[in-house]
């Protein structure tokens, strides 16, 4: 889903490694970790994760996690991913697992949905979703033309005047 190539160098290595080392106990998950891909950019993101003082399990989880991200590729493989693609490579992951408790196959989605979303951001990936402000921007946007076209305001005068109906809609 987010596979990109980026310039690493030996230092980069080393911190993952010492990063990786310094969650996992179990030789064959370290081992695991370190033949997965893009080994230097989850070593610093997991870095970044312990900095923001998350607790070890969770970013053992999240660790975990991020290899199935890497691994879910969604079918543009574009430099840039947004809800929807998670939501399809959260699918994809869900049915690999074929759990049949619903509670668990929910909570693996919303888990799945976080880490990606967090790991995109983190690469740069992520295209947040565009919402609009409230029920009625369709109007503000109409009104705000209005007073541009119908009633001649300059464009200071309709700044002012739109920064309280906004406040006003929200």
């Amino acid at each position: 889903m987010c596979d990109v190539d980026m310039g690493t160098d030996n230092s980069d290595t080393e911190l993952a490694l010492a990063t990786l080392q310094s969650l996992f106990v179990h030789q064959d998950a370290l081992a695991r970790h370190l033949r997965a891909p893009m080994l230097e950019k989850r070593g610093a993101y997991l870095a970044r994760l312990i900095e923001a003082g998350r607790k070890r399990r969770a970013i053992t989880e999240s660790a975990s996690t991020v290899c199935h991200v890497i691994r879910l590729p969604n079918s543009t493989m574009a430099a840039a991913v947004d809800e929807a693609d998670i939501g399809e490579a959260a699918k994809k992951y869900v049915s690999e697992t074929q759990s049949t408790n619903l509670p668990y196959h929910r909570s693996s989605i919303r888990r799945f949905k976080t880490v990606a979303r967090s790991w995109c951001q983190f690469l740069g990936l992520f295209i947040p979703q565009a919402r609009p402000f409230c029920q009625y921007e369709n109007e503000y946007i109409q009104f705000k033309a209005a007073l541009v076209s119908e009633f001649n305001y300059l464009p200071s005068s309709v700044q002012s005047c739109i920064s309280y109906v906004r406040q006003f809609l929200v």
